[in-house]
């Protein structure tokens, strides 16, 4: 098991606004050790930008394609994440 942390961005797209997506992201990466934060873009779509363990990565990854029980995923995009904004030592929900 690698301790390398990798940062990566995904955009989630589908029925993701107003089925509380970003509090399952929140619940998801608080149990998967992952850190970071999720927000509503304006387009309808959630943008998460998170940092962890590959294998919790990869978790995460497989819990934001299955959502919330009234979510509808149709498109998860993962890349690396370029920002140079300091990522937040918690998961957060942004507004």
């Amino acid at each position: 098991m690698s301790d390398e942390l990798l940062d990566v961005r995904i955009t989630i797209q589908g029925r993701v606004h107003g089925v509380g997506y970003r509090w399952f992201a929140l619940e998801s990466a608080n149990r998967l050790g992952v850190t970071g934060w999720a927000t509503n873009h304006t387009d309808g779509s959630v943008v998460v930008e998170a940092r962890g363990r590959a294998e919790s990565i990869d978790a995460f990854v497989v819990a934001l394609r299955d959502g919330p029980p009234h979510a509808r995923v149709t498109e998860i995009r993962t890349s690396p994440r370029f920002s140079t904004e300091p990522m937040p030592d918690h998961f957060t929900i942004l507004r």
